[in-house]
Parts: C-alpha cells; sequence; structure tokens
C-alpha cells in the first residue's frame, strides 16, 4: 500500500512539474499579449520582461522537486531503520529458540537421569524407561483407593498420585499430612502401608518413605520452566496480533511435547490433578498448548480427562476434540 502511494505522490509531483515548466516557457507570451489595459512590452527589456515572469514558475518547479527529493531520502531512510528493526528481531528470535532449544536438551539430560531399580530381578530402568513403572505404582494405589467407596473417582485419583508423589512422609510429616488433609477431609489415614503393599519390588526403600516426588519434582519444575518460557516471549517493539502470538507460541510449545511420551503425558496429566501442579491450569497452559494432547485415553486410570476437561476446565465438545488426538 504504501509502495503505490509513493509512486502515484512520484507521478503527481513529475506531471505538477512538467506542466509548470511548460507554462513558464509560454508565460511570456501569454502576459505580453494585450489582453489587459496594461502593456507588458512597455515594461522594460524583454530579457527582463521573460525573467520576471518565468522566475516564480521556475522556483515552484525547483521547490516541487526539492521537496520530492528529500521526501525519498526520508523513505530511503525509513526502509533502512524498518530493515535494521527486521534484522534486531531476527537476532532476538534466533537467541529465544537458541535458548529454548538448550532447555529441551537439559529437560532431555533430566529424564535421562531418572533411574529406577528392582531387587529380585537385580534390573535398573533409566530415562523413558522410567516412566511406565511410575504409571505401574500409581494404578496400584489407584487399585486400593477404589475399593473406599466414599470417595470420589477425583479424590481416589488425587490421593493415589499424592501417595506416589509423596511416600509415607505423607501421613509422617505432620506440616505435609495437615495441608493435605485440608484438601480431603482427613481421608489420607487411608493410605498407610499402601505403598509397600503395591510394589515389593522397589530396591530403593526412600521410595516408600518419600516417594517419587525426589525425582519428579525437578523434571517438573522445568518442564513448567519451558512452558513460562514460551508464553511468556515478546520482541518490543515487534506488533503481532493476538491470533499470531497464539499460533506463535503454540507451534514452538511442540517441541516440549513432541519429547513426552504417553506416559509422561499421563503422568502431567495426574500431576494437573494435584494442589501440586495447580498452577498449570491457572497458566492455562495444559489447555493452551495441548500438552496433553496425544494422552491414550484408555490407559487413563480414575478421574477421565474427558470428564476433567468437561467439568473442571469447562470446554465444549469441540474445544475437547481439540484437545484430545485419540477420543473414541
Amino acid at each position: 500500500m504504501k509502495s503505490k502511494s509513493d509512486k502515484n505522490l512520484f507521478i503527481i509531483t513529475c506531471f505538477a512539474s512538467i506542466m509548470l515548466f511548460i507554462f513558464s516557457m509560454i508565460s511570456p507570451l501569454i502576459f505580453t499579449r494585450s489582453l489587459t489595459d496594461f502593456d507588458f512590452t512597455n515594461t522594460g527589456q524583454i530579457g527582463d520582461t521573460i525573467g520576471g515572469l518565468m522566475s516564480p514558475f521556475i522556483a515552484m518547479v525547483a521547490t516541487i522537486l526539492t521537496f520530492a527529493a528529500f521526501y525519498v531520502q526520508y523513505r530511503a531512510n525509513q526502509i533502512q531503520i524498518r530493515n535494521f528493526e527486521n534484522q534486531e528481531n531476527q537476532v532476538k528470535l534466533e537467541r529465544f529458540e537458541t535458548k529454548l532449544f538448550n532447555m529441551l536438551d537439559i529437560h532431555r539430560k533430566n529424564v535421562s537421569d531418572l533411574e529406577i531399580s528392582f531387587k529380585k530381578t537385580e534390573t535398573r530402568y533409566f530415562g523413558q524407561n522410567f516412566f511406565p513403572h511410575v504409571i505401574n505404582f500409581f494404578n496400584g494405589l489407584y487399585s486400593v483407593f477404589s475399593k473406599y467407596k466414599e470417595l470420589s473417582e477425583k479424590e481416589k485419583t488425587i490421593l493415589s498420585y499424592l501417595y506416589m508423589f509423596y511416600g509415607f512422609s505423607l501421613e509422617m510429616n505432620e506440616n505435609l499430612k495437615n495441608h493435605y488433609n485440608s484438601y480431603f477431609d482427613n481421608k489420607i489415614k487411608l493410605g498407610t502401608g499402601l505403598i509397600k503393599y503395591n510394589n515389593a519390588l522397589i530396591a530403593d526403600e526412600s521410595i516408600y518413605d518419600y516417594g517419587f516426588g525426589q525425582l519428579l519434582s525437578r523434571y517438573f519444575r522445568y518442564q513448567f520452566q519451558i512452558i513460562k518460557y514460551i508464553d511468556e516471549f515478546e520482541i518490543p517493539g515487534y506488533i503481532m496480533s493476538l491470533e499470531e502470538k497464539k499460533i506463535f507460541r503454540y507451534e514452538h510449545s511442540k517441541h516440549l511435547r513432541s519429547h513426552l511420551t504417553n506416559n509422561e503425558q499421563i503422568l502431567l496429566y495426574y500431576n494437573c490433578l494435584t494442589p501440586l501442579g495447580k498452577i498449570w491450569n491457572d497458566n492455562n497452559y495444559i489447555k493452551d498448548y495441548k500438552l496433553i494432547k496425544n494422552i491414550i485415553i484408555p490407559q487413563v486410570e480414575g478421574y477421565s480427562p474427558i470428564t476433567w476437561a468437561e467439568i473442571d476446565l469447562k470446554l465444549n465438545k469441540d474445544e475437547i476434540k481439540d484437545l484430545f488426538e485419540f477420543i473414541h
């Protein structure tokens, strides 16, 4: 649009300059004819007359052309400034992506550091092979809690996750116990002994005392920091519509989701149900960036992700279909 208006202005300027120049050439003929009572032929030397008549018009042409030259220079400066700003914005974007990929590398290392070992088989599992055993541990806890009819499906799921995360410290640590009792009306005591009952093969006794939280805390914290970094990224002075920002951030969030296995997405879902992961929902990170899009719904024990999306997130059917890839 701007280039078209600049072109039109250039054409008008040239046309006006040419017309004024032509008029200045014929003005002596016009003004020295006896069309009025004033006779221009008696005003002195013809050169003075012609000069006096043509000079204003030539000056006007020079003024217009000078303005045009300054305007062209101004437009060139504006283009140069925009090019510089575009280059600066591109550098900022590259720095953003470089830092994001570095954060993803650290996330991968955090995953690779996760480890679980078993006594009888003397086997150890690292990295992403760690998560199926955490899910199995959770499922065993849920199978015990599912027998308590006084608990809702959501309460059973949350309690199972909290016991998986904290271990016996959920009951032994008074501060921790009192904190979560405010959510469950003193139902925490139902969990005594459930962890040893669930999986006696785990070699590290600290799992019973402190749960998997000692291993998962850093994992979840860093995931959150990555999404927060994406969500808060702005280029000062770079104007993007809300829709453009949404697309930009969503496309970059896919890099994190692509690193999450189905079991990791299930674990993230469980985490978001509890007070531990409430901040994910408060910031709409799960919904906006569809971080559990690839979750296999039938593999989820307890409180259904579909019910969670409908009741807790208050999404309609189309929004729920968009949130999850596999809905049967």
